[in-house]
């Protein structure tokens, strides 16, 4: 079972690792405000779940199922925020905190209504790409030197 914990640990993975930034517990730690002792219990966890695995450096990484759990957590609060934006007409410098307290609300069936309502867009309404890139690709794309 996904839990909001879960995927908010997975969700910090990907975008630190998206940032290009070495991903350590500390450094969780540090992003979601918890602490060391916190994170190592639950990256055990996400390693017994098959969900992260952790090089013998202590870098933790995404395994394929993790990426595509992080990946769905990032997109819902975007999906969120263009209803709240383009259906309900909330100023897009509103959105953002009312998306990430529904997050983890939306069930599958809602999601796949609001993409079916929406349809798919590349950014969100702060125009916000939602595909994660590494530095390597944002720099090819003139998005960061």
């Amino acid at each position: 079972m996904i839990t909001i914990s879960k995927e908010d640990y997975l969700k910090a993975i990907a975008e630190a690792e998206s940032e290009g930034q070495a991903v350590i517990p500390a450094m969780l730690a540090h992003w979601l405000s918890v602490t060391r002792p916190a994170v190592t219990f639950a990256v055990k966890r996400l390693t017994k779940d098959g969900l992260v695995s952790v090089k013998r450096d202590g870098h933790i990484q995404l395994t394929p199922e993790g990426r595509e759990i992080a990946e769905r957590t990032i997109v819902r609060p975007h999906l969120i925020e263009r209803m709240l934006s383009e259906i309900f007409g909330m100023a897009w410098y509103e959105v953002h905190d009312e998306a990430e307290r529904l997050e983890h609300a939306v069930s599958p069936a809602f999601e796949k209504m609001l993409l079916e309502k929406l349809g798919h867009k590349d950014t969100c309404p702060h125009g916000n790409g939602l595909i994660l890139r590494g530095p390597a690709e944002r720099r090819k794309r003139g998005m960061c030197l």
